[in-house]
């Protein structure tokens, strides 16, 4: 992810557009979107230096999209709108059955990653995850050594007798 702040140092530093898109490797047009607004702000290349901290906030203020991922998400808004209902549905059901009863119900149209991503793991309960419920009734592959043939290594299979 490009480091914008970093590309405002370099520029008002005295570099070219064009050296500071090559050297951090960004397009000379994404430099030129983000040094704009430094610009019409009456920032000059050599002017008076200003802190990573100063910098951040003219970023913050200049881009309040890149601070909140959330607001430049087509999906958060979908599963915002249904905020409480997943809070009273995350008390009794997974995650997995959460989304679904939304997806069939309500015609939620997220996917289940984006699901999990922006329901995050905040409201989730321990125990109630998508997980498997039979994972820790049954032991993870390979089997204990008394199941398995003693010539293991040339014939992987689980001996009968």
């Amino acid at each position: 992810m490009i480091d914008v702040v970093e590309v405002l140092q370099h520029w008002h530093a005295g570099r070219p557009k064009s050296v500071v898109a090559s050297s951090l490797g960004v397009d000379q047009k994404t430099v030129r979107k983000y040094v704009r607004p430094a610009e019409d702000a009456g920032l000059s290349p050599g002017g008076p230096p200003l802190s990573r901290t100063e910098w951040a906030e003219l970023v913050a203020h200049w881009f309040p999209q890149l601070i909140d991922a959330k607001s430049r998400s087509a999906t958060f808004p979908m599963v915002d709108a249904h905020r409480a209902r997943i809070e009273l549905m995350i008390k009794s059901n997974t995650i997995s059955t959460v989304h679904q009863r939304l997806r069939d119900e309500y015609n939620l149209a997220v996917g289940i990653t984006s699901f999990r991503n922006l329901k995050g793991p905040e409201t989730l309960q321990p125990g109630l995850t998508s997980r498997n419920p039979l994972s820790e009734a049954h032991p993870p592959w390979p089997c204990p050594s008394s199941t398995v043939s003693s010539d293991a290594s040339s014939r992987p299979f689980v001996s009968t007798g």
